[in-house]
């Protein structure tokens, strides 16, 4: 494995990192609906398409924006979020639905493309570079190391409480902004600052105020999940380079990192101080966006 890559505190990178201007909003057409995104960046750069976490949206990498500016930076919206459109009502959301809507993305570009996800993003980001070697550049995960997993002797039980607990309850009314803004903050126990770009982008005004756009079947149980070693059969057909970034108050174990490299021929990781969302958190994304930028580099 490669030498893991050190996060620079060099004060004068900030002043090497252009301002991002023309963002634009762009709409893919796939075969699960269209697909929102913000485009900007550096037109004739590389492209990197990135991919938001659970109930996130494209402006969750928002604070990483200024570090990208060379390369053509595309965040996608995925299905069933943000502007983007909702799956048909007999589909579920599937970690491989995702895959599959970005696979269908990835071949509309001639040259292949880089990938950046932050929880299930990255997840999705993974099990597309095992899926399409040949269209991936490299993949940064952040606070992520792939789909959550299950032992085979819990396959049947969660797809029976999965079965069982279909039903959805009814979209959340909001009577202001203010109010979702919290809501989400509290949900995540996150600063209001951190998320208020994420639920700007994920509001729909409706009578009576204000509800999420994000559809509510999202939020159904799993109905099936990877075993570990299907998994690792995925990690280990992944040949790009590959960064995991793990957040210090995060999700995800070194323990379990230090496992799952071994299973991909050109992976690292670096570890960096705050949450889960510290690409979004400003207290914390100068570190995230310079392990980016040395990657890249």
């Amino acid at each position: 494995m490669p030498e893991t890559p050190i996060c620079c505190n060099n004060p004068t990178l900030k002043t090497e990192i252009l301002a991002v201007v023309n963002v634009k909003e762009i709409q893919f057409k796939t075969r699960f609906g269209s697909i929102a995104a913000r485009e900007l960046g550096n037109p004739d750069g590389e492209v990197v398409l990135a991919l938001h976490g659970w109930l996130d949206n494209s402006a969750t990498f928002h604070q990483l924006e200024s570090f990208l500016c060379n390369h053509r930076l595309i965040c996608l919206d995925l299905p069933g979020h943000g502007h983007s459109s909702w799956l048909p009502p007999a589909a579920d959301y599937h970690i491989w639905t995702p895959v599959e809507a970005v696979i269908e993305i990835i071949h509309q570009f001639d040259s292949p493309v880089h990938l950046l996800g932050h929880s299930m993003g990255g997840a999705v980001a993974l099990l597309i570079a095992a899926t399409l070697p040949s269209h991936i550049s490299s993949v940064i995960s952040i606070d992520v190391f792939g789909p959550l997993t299950q032992l085979p002797g819990d396959v049947v039980d969660n797809f029976r409480q999965a079965i069982q607990l279909s039903s959805q309850k009814p979209a959340r009314l909001f009577t202001n902004i203010d109010q979702a803004i919290t809501a989400r903050a509290s949900a995540g126990r996150l600063s209001e600052e951190t998320v208020r770009p994420i639920v700007l982008r994920n509001l729909r005004e409706v009578d009576g105020g204000w509800q999420w756009r994000t559809d509510p079947r999202l939020r159904r149980r799993s109905h099936f999940r990877f075993t570990p070693d299907i998994l690792n059969a995925f990690l280990t057909a992944i040949d790009c380079p590959v960064l995991i970034i793990r957040a210090k108050d995060g999700y995800l174990s070194q323990a379990l990192i230090d496992e799952r490299l071994a299973l991909i021929k050109n992976a690292s990781s670096v570890t960096v101080a705050g949450h889960h969302h510290c690409h979004l958190d400003p207290h914390y994304v100068n570190p995230v966006g310079e392990c980016i930028v040395n990657f890249y580099r």
